[in-house]
């Protein structure tokens, strides 16, 4: 009912229609905006423009599906593949390719958005899909995963289709075809990134609370996990193949391990063999005082993150608007549990209060090697979003709608005109850059390995598919890495090129904190006066290639002695 006491009408088929236009308008303008401002890839993007490039030498997706059966070739053990394999449609070795791939992301965007409405709306009601589609599409972390090269937006499309299956398979036990479907999108989802896992567990689990032992011969159970296993065994079978273990990922190691001052330096010389490589080595060597800050820095952490998925669009990340919103998403996500909490009794309740708990303790101790509130995204728009969703739906049923919803409509477009009016700049690359990307273009040959350091946004491997890029890091423990024990490192990696950012910072570094500075060698060649790299003085006969022209100079690119001899045998 309205404030008058007249009951709200359900959403007419038209103004379902104009609502979810309006979302996927909004959502583009937000995303477009961000993209926009995103001018150039680094970090993870660059990791995925790379792959692209790496499946499309394999002959694209139908090529990456037979190299994956066979387990040679494809090595790949970070990122997952099926979203790898878009990317390759669109890979070429030129700038316009950062922005192919941003488009594709914007488009997988509204694509996810589309999806989360359609299962929200068959599970949860019509009025409630509406405010969730409007909820998600000014959503900050969605916003941000779409205007990137990021596999999310693909991941939350399959994600919302996994569990609006498994939520009919729970609430009509007797169909088979939604347990198929579950399973297969499941699969799907896990062939895009790892944490879909979570889908198989959470059914499991769900059904053991809510059958005991009799979930053991659950014919849904046995149908799920078929599915899921053959839509997800050309990587499963990779997986066996090349590292004899089905679910095997890179960052699996980096579970338990204590958590570093700068997870950059997991890039430093044979800084693997320094770190616990599992349960048992790292419980032999912790110490009370880590395990306190793994316990409560993680659930610190992880928290944050989570507020930080279900918190709107901000303009400026860190700043009034944003922990504003930060402080409304906590109220948002005690309203949403509390919701989830009183839902009637039944497998659907459990399954998804077993989502929310799994994924929430899983992040708490995988938080030691980072958190990042996208990896939170495919449960806030799957569950927590719609429950908020629900839960505004009823409260303007109610003969008095009390001023949370209001407030809650106020707060929203204040924050969304606030991002639309007061948008940050396009984020230019550092000084110098782009014409040290060019140079290396110009001088790197396929075959070729450079280093750059673990925190410089330079990262030109999207543009030399044929070579190698070494990420290195120049610190461990805080501490400068050894020259000698570096220059060995880059020798065994048959280096040729090392590329010098005088800009490149520690995490959490002042820029005016010469100290901060973690660029190869940053003991040895320190900053001169005006802050320039200098020219002089480099360790190991190592030669200056390259000298940025620029003042203060913040880029230098080093030539190795053994790459010469090797090109001398040539």
């Amino acid at each position: 009912m309205n404030e008058a006491g007249l009951p709200v009408p359900a959403p007419s088929p038209r103004a379902e229609k104009l609502v979810v236009a309006l979302a996927c308008v909004l959502f583009l303008a937000l995303a477009g905006a961000e993209a926009w401002r995103n001018s150039y890839p680094y970090f993870d993007d660059v990791g995925y423009l790379e792959m692209g490039h790496q499946i499309r030498a394999l002959g694209g997706p139908l090529g990456l599906l037979r190299e994956l059966y066979a387990g040679h070739r494809y090595t790949e053990s970070n990122r997952h593949p099926l979203f790898l394999a878009l990317l390759s449609l669109v890979a070429r070795p030129d700038l316009g390719y950062h922005r192919d791939a941003q488009l594709l992301t914007l488009a997988l965007g509204v694509v996810a958005l589309l999806s989360c409405w359609q299962v929200i709306r068959r599970h949860f009601g019509k009025g409630p899909a509406l405010v969730a589609v409007l909820l998600l599409a000014c959503g900050r972390t969605f916003v941000n995963v779409a205007s990137r090269e990021w596999c999310e937006p693909l991941l939350v499309a399959l994600w919302a289709q996994a569990v609006g299956a498994v939520l009919d398979g729970l609430r009509r036990p007797g169909r088979p075809w939604p347990w198929l479907a579950g399973g297969v999108f499941s699969g799907l989802a896990f062939l895009t990134k790892g944490t879909a896992i979570f889908l198989p567990v959470c059914v499991a689990l769900a059904l053991l609370v809510e059958q005991r032992w009799r979930a053991l011969v659950h014919r849904g159970a046995w149908l799920f996990g078929g599915a899921f296993l053959v839509t997800a065994s050309p990587l499963l079978c990779r997986n066996v193949r090349l590292f004899h273990t089905p679910l095997y990922q890179f960052n699996s190691r980096l579970v338990w391990i204590d958590k570093l001052p700068d997870f950059a330096e997991v890039f430093a010389p044979h800084a693997y063999d320094k770190l616990p490589d599992g349960f048992l080595a790292w419980v032999a060597q912790v110490t009370p005082r880590a395990l306190a800050w793994r316990v409560v820095g993680g659930v610190g952490e992880v928290s944050f993150n989570l507020l930080d998925a279900f918190a709107l669009v901000a303009p400026t990340p860190g700043g009034p608007v944003h922990v504003a919103l930060i402080v409304a998403a906590l109220a948002a996500l005690v309203i949403s549990l509390r919701w989830l909490w009183r839902m009637p009794r039944g497998p659907a309740r459990t399954f998804l209060l077993v989502h929310c708990a799994w994924s929430y303790a899983f992040f708490v101790a995988f938080s030691a090697s980072g958190a990042n509130s996208r990896y939170f995204l495919p449960l806030v728009a799957t569950t927590l979003v719609p429950a908020f969703a629900s839960r505004l739906w009823e409260a303007l049923q109610a003969p008095a709608p009390r001023p949370l919803v209001r407030r809650t409509a106020l707060c929203a477009a204040g924050a969304v005109a606030a991002t639309a009016l007061l948008h940050a700049p396009a984020m230019t690359p550092p000084p110098g850059m782009a014409a040290v990307e060019d140079w290396l273009v110009a001088h790197v040959r396929p075959g070729e390995t450079y280093a750059v350091d673990a925190r410089t946004h330079l990262q030109a491997s999207w543009l030399l598919p044929g070579a190698e890029q070494l990420i290195v890091s120049a610190s461990w423990d805080e501490k400068p890495v050894p020259a000698q024990e570096l220059l060995d490192w880059l020798r065994d990696h048959r280096v040729r090129y090392v590329v010098l950012d005088g800009s490149a910072l520690a995490h959490m570094g002042s820029p005016a904190d010469p100290a901060a500075r973690r660029y190869l060698f940053y003991d040895l060649l320190p900053l001169g006066p005006d802050g320039s790299l200098p020219l002089e003085g480099f360790p190991g006969d190592l030669a200056l290639a390259y000298a940025a022209p620029d003042s203060p100079r913040q880029w230098l690119i080093l030539e190795t002695p053994w790459a010469e001899a090797r090109v001398a045998r040539r």
